[in-house]
Order: structure tokens, then sequence, then C-alpha cells
């Protein structure tokens, strides 16, 4: 009898393996749960500005690979664990009842050769015990967790992107509000410049800016509006974010890492909302001629082109300014303009709101690429003297007699060559985007972040801003509730088997059962060599015939016990 044991030792597949493969099933469980919570902490280092561990760099293509296959082999190895733990329960249950074994439906039901429509009939089947029907429910719920877990990993997820971060810089940055006590002492220093120079001063860096500013993209971004609601159809309600963008940050240093990090990102940059409202006068409306205290005539007796452009505070909304240009058919004897009746005009308002963002540069070519993290919207009104100056401003861009700008050269000629389009839509996209421009000047020359602020030498301690040198980096993220059922569905499955193994040990070293039981790799010879059935004899030559309902009928009140004892040999 001991030479048998012992023989039935060696050829025993060993717990050993079996704790290998659990290990290996922990261990796969655990790294797909670190790689689903890598975007939260990669997205976490980039809102800090640090830079991303090699882990952490790992883009979308390589995370959907790696976590499809380490899904499967957490299926896979799940299963063949779940197999393995179902042998050696329905080993040691046999085992621990001695002569008395357990019912052959139980026994079917813990089985993992049994089929799952099998274990579906064990469970509604009027024959099966309460213990047929617990072990075929366990067995089938298992199975059928280990499938789900397998595919619901990759339902709800989305693509973020985050930033790498390879070196850090400081400097001025953004666009803050008009200040109309700039500009004062601004037109006399570049009077200054030429004392003797009988016109007015116009730069061309500012001159050259006008045509396209607020469509420019190292400057502006174009963002919703919060007064109106956008239309398919025209251009009418738009809104633009005044960043100044990179080529605004002073001073911009780092030279380094283009071919790898070509980004430059700036956090809560003070930004300068515009929001325009567009549209036309009719000649009967009781605005279509604002007092004239409130509008400037730029035109010549010289020469026949020449605009009149109204600006006119809204009083129920002091950050929000009207603005009606209306193109000159000549000048009166008194140097007003004349206009035709009706007379064409282009009329907007524009809202200045102050928002911090974070805006996202190319380093190649300066341009704002994105802006993101916007600040709820703070109205920034206009005293009367700030009006006063930012008409000022205006007319010192647009006077282009006091600069002695040829007319056909000036800003103005574009308006007045288009002088019959005013009124039509057609032409929205060249005029309304110039009057934008030149509305947005002011503000972009005249405020503490720019050279309209005259100290070149400091900057406001509010556009002081940390940014750093970055790269994009494409990251899967996970749905929260999905991953959460994930892991609760995955780590129940790994609890029960584990449980499982925790009573077969129990038996063993509580003595209980004799050992562990020595099961073969070949569970039809372990039936029929290693166990036998008791009872049923007269029901037994209906097995030959019998279907899924009848075999049920058959096994009723039959039962497994371990032939001879040979089973329980400590291996």
């Amino acid at each position: 009898m001991a030479g048998k044991r012992e023989t039935s030792r060696t050829q025993s597949p060993g717990v050993l393996l079996h704790f290998c493969i659990l290990f290996s099933c922990l261990a796969t469980y655990i790294c797909i749960i670190l790689i689903a919570f890598a975007t939260e902490w990669a997205q976490s280092a980039s809102e800090r500005g640090l830079p991303l561990g090699p882990w952490l760099r790992v883009e979308v293509g390589t995370t959907i690979t790696v976590v499809r296959v380490l899904q499967g082999l957490l299926s896979a190895t799940c299963t063949i664990l779940l197999t393995r733990t179902l042998l050696y329960l329905k080993w040691s249950l046999i085992q621990r009842r001695g002569p008395q074994g357990i019912r052959y439906t139980t026994m079917l039901a813990i089985s993992p050769t049994t089929l799952d429509w099998g274990s579906l009939r064990l469970i509604f089947a009027s024959a099966s015990r309460l213990p047929a029907r617990f072990w075929a429910l366990l067995r089938l719920s298992l199975v059928a967790l280990i499938w789900l877990s397998g595919m619901l990993l990759f339902f709800r997820t989305s693509i973020v992107t985050v930033y790498d971060t390879i070196e850090p810089f400081e400097g001025s940055a953004g666009v803050g509000p008009f200040n109309g006590s700039y500009l004062d002492g601004f037109l006399q220093s570049l009077a200054n410049t030429a004392p003797d120079h009988p016109f007015s001063i116009l730069p061309y860096s500012y001159y050259g800016i006008v045509y396209n500013l607020i469509s420019n993209p190292l400057f502006t971004t174009a963002v919703d509006p919060l007064h109106c609601s956008k239309s398919v159809n025209n251009m009418d309600c738009q809104a633009y974010l005044l960043s100044g963008g990179l080529s605004m940050i002073t001073p911009f240093n780092p030279g380094g890492h283009r071919d790898t990090h070509p980004l430059a990102l700036v956090r809560e940059t003070p930004t300068i909302q515009l929001d325009f409202n567009s549209g036309r006068l009719s000649s009967n409306a009781p605005s279509s001629n604002p007092p004239e205290s409130e509008c400037s005539t730029f035109a010549s007796n010289t020469t026949l082109i020449g605009i009149k452009l109204c600006i006119s505070p809204l009083p129920a909304s002091p950050e929000t300014l009207v603005a009606t240009l209306f193109a000159c058919e000549g000048l009166s004897p008194a140097g007003s303009c004349l206009t035709p009746d009706p007379a064409q005009n282009l009329t907007t308002t524009i809202s200045f709101s102050s928002r911090t963002a974070t805006i996202l540069t190319s380093r190649a070519n300066l341009t704002v690429l994105s802006v993101s993290d916007l600040s709820p919207p703070e109205p920034a009104p206009f005293s009367p003297s700030d009006l006063q100056s930012y008409r000022a401003a205006i007319a010192w861009l647009l006077d282009y007699e006091k600069a002695g700008i040829p007319a056909p050269s000036s800003i103005v000629e574009s308006f007045w060559t288009l002088r019959n389009q005013l009124s039509s839509t057609t032409a929205d996209g060249v005029l309304l985007l110039q009057m934008r421009s030149v509305l947005a000047f002011p503000v972009w020359l005249f405020n503490g972040n720019n050279w309209g602020r005259g100290d070149e030498t400091t900057r406001g301690e509010e556009f002081v801003r940390r940014g750093e040198v970055v790269r994009e980096v494409a990251k899967l993220r996970f749905d929260r509730v999905v991953l959460g059922v994930f892991v609760a569905v995955q780590g129940g499955v790994l609890v029960v088997l584990m449980a499982g193994w925790v009573w077969i040990l129990m038996g063993v070293f509580g003595g209980k059962g004799g050992g562990m039981p020595n099961v073969s790799s070949y569970p039809l010879f372990d039936a029929g060599f290693r166990s036998e059935v008791v009872g049923g004899e007269g029901e037994r030559e209906k097995a030959w015939g019998a279907d899924d309902g009848e075999v049920l009928e058959v096994v009723d009140g039959v039962r497994v016990v371990v032939k001879g004892g040979e089973l329980k040999a400590g291996g």
C-alpha cells in the first residue's frame, strides 16, 4: 500500500504549479489596474508641470496592445485556475466525506468537465438538491464573470492629451485690460525719436499688424461667445480670446529640445475675451445717427477716401461699446462726413471680459495652438477717461492725414473701397474681421504687458507666469465607473478562487480529510479508477440511452466515494 501511495505522489501535478498560476493571475490583474491608473497619474503630473516617467509616456496604441495582451492572459490564467480549483474542490469533498462520499449531482455541478448547458439544467432540475444547485450556479457565475471582465474594460474609453515637461521657464505673459493712461506717454516717446518730423509717428510694427489682428493665431484664438449665439449662416456673433501667445512672453529663453519638445505651455495666462455682435443699422433707427461727440472722421479734402467711426458706450453694460462705421462720399464745408441716405454702415458691439487660460503654443512659429481651462469671465468696464483714450488710440491708427500716409495706402482705404458692400453680408469675411481688428488694437497694445505700457524694463506682477517646454502625449483614459466594475468583478473572482484553496488547505492542515488530494492530469482516469459510485443499481440500465433530463433521474440517489481510499496521498 505504501508503494502505491508513493507512486501516486510522483504522479501528482503539484500544488506548486497551481500557486504559480494564482500568482500570475494576481500579477496580471495588478498590472492592468496600474496601467489603467497611469493616465490619471500622468494627468496629475502634467497639471503640476512635472516630467513624465517612462511608463507614464506610453501612448494610446501601445497601451491598447499591452492591455489587450494582459486581458487575454488574465482570462486564460483565470480559466485554468478555475478549472484546477474546481477539480481539487471536487476531490477534497469526496475525500473528506469518506465512505459516505457526495451526491453524484453535486459532483456533476462541481466538475469542470460538465458543459454549461448541463450546469443550467442542474440549477433548475427538480432532481437537484441545494448543494448541486449552489455549485452549478457558482461555477457558471465565475465563468461568466471571467468572460465579462475580459470585455468590460474598453467600454467608454476616451483619449486625453497630457504634457511631458522637459524644462520650465518664467516670464511675463498674457494681455490685460485696456489702460488709457499709457497712451499719451507712449505717443510722446514715439515723437521723441524724430523731434522734427511734422507728422504723427505710426511704426510699421503696429500699423502692419492691424489688418488681421483678430484672426492672427499669433495673438488670438476663436472661443465661444458669452453674450450671443453663433450662427452657421453668418459671422455676426463671434468671440476671440486675446492672449498674445508666445510672442508676448518675455523673457523666453529656452532654446533646446526643439526636436523632442516643440511646444510651450503657460497656465493661468491673463487674457481678454472680445465678444462681437455685428449687424447693420436701419436708416430710421434712433442710433443710426450717433452724436458727433462720439464720432471721428478720417478723411481729407485732397482725396475721396474717408470714413466716419462712431464709438458709443452701452449704458446698460459698461464693458460693452457700440461701434458704427460709415463710408464718406466727401466732406462738407464744415469738414464733416457726407453720407448717402440711407447710409450704408457696419455696426458691431464689442464686450470686454477678463479671463485666465492655459495657452499651448508652437515654439517653431509662435502660434497659439489651443486654449483651455478658461476661468469664469469678469467684465472689464471702461471708465470715461479710458473711453476717451480708446477713441484717441484708434484715431492715431486711422488718421492717415496726421500720419502723412497716402490715403490709398491707409487702413481706411479698404473700408472705403468696399463702401457699396458695407450693408452686405458677402463682404463680412474681409470687412468684419478688419473692423474687429481695429477695435481690438488698443487693447492689444495699451495693456500692462505690451510696448504701449512705455516701461520696457518691468511688467506687472499679475503677468508673471511659470511655463513649461513640453511635448504632447496621447493617453487612453479608462472610465472610472467601468474600471471600478472591472476591479470588483475580477477581484471577486480571484477572492472566490483563493477562498476555495483556503478551504482545501484548512482541511489538509486541520487534519480533516487525510491530506491534499493527489489528482492526476487525466480527470477521466481519476473518475474511472479512483472513485466508484454507490447506489442506483436499478436505474443503471437506463444510462445508455438517457438524455440530459433522464441522466439526472438516473443518478438521483447515487453517491460518489473514493475507491479504496487510494486518493488520500499527501502530495
